[in-house]
């Protein structure tokens, strides 16, 4: 009992396979300057998010972070801020969500570090941000719509002119990792603190 214990708090994937679905979200805290200026403007404890793509013993996580790419569960965890917990959502609506199928058009599309829905590259393609990525990624397969709200960058208002180079996008729609925490369309269904996994 003691060795599967041992092994299953390491590994945390192998503990997840009768719980993380696909189209979970994992709302991550992480630890850098932007994330800190991003968590204490909405409230909230979260400044990064994924989405499960694939279930099973080796879960797979969706996110934007550099680029849209797809990355294993544990490495997930480890890049953020294991000091504080992750909080694990689901969908209340019962959408079919071929979600392996519909990442497919978003890999290697690029981190959107101007926070703005709509911005191309110099090909045209989309750049996205997190939960931007994983709202517009989920829409195309949801009734209930995930909807944005209209930005502001009122707190730490000095802070966000350096960072945009005084372009601060206010009034344009956006979204956020605490929008995702508050919404009514999700459930909260566990969370990832202290090497383990806790189901609701």
């Amino acid at each position: 009992m003691r060795f599967i214990l041992f092994i299953t708090l390491l590994l945390p994937g192998l503990s997840l396979a009768s719980a993380l679905r696909i189209g979970d979200i994992l709302l991550q805290p992480k630890r850098c300057y932007i994330c800190r200026m991003i968590e204490e403007h909405e409230g909230t404890t979260f400044s990064h998010m994924g989405i499960v793509i694939k279930g099973g013993r080796t879960p797979q996580i969706a996110e934007a972070l550099g680029d849209v790419h797809l990355i294993s569960v544990e490495k997930f965890l480890q890049q953020g801020d294991l000091t504080r917990p992750v909080k694990i959502l689901r969908l209340k609506e019962r959408a079919f969500l071929p979600l392996r199928d519909g990442i497919v058009t978003w890999l290697g599309a690029e981190y959107d570090t101007d926070f703005r829905w709509d911005n191309f590259d110099e090909q045209g393609r989309e750049r996205v941000y997190c939960s931007e990525f994983i709202t517009k990624l989920l829409n195309e397969y949801l009734t209930n719509k995930i909807p944005t709200k209209i930005m502001n960058y009122d707190l730490n208002r000095e802070a966000w002119l350096r960072y945009f180079n005084g372009e601060v996008p206010d009034g344009m729609p956006g979204n956020s990792p605490a929008d995702f925490e508050k919404s009514e369309l999700f459930n909260t269904v566990g969370t990832y603190e202290g090497n383990q996994w806790i189901w609701r």
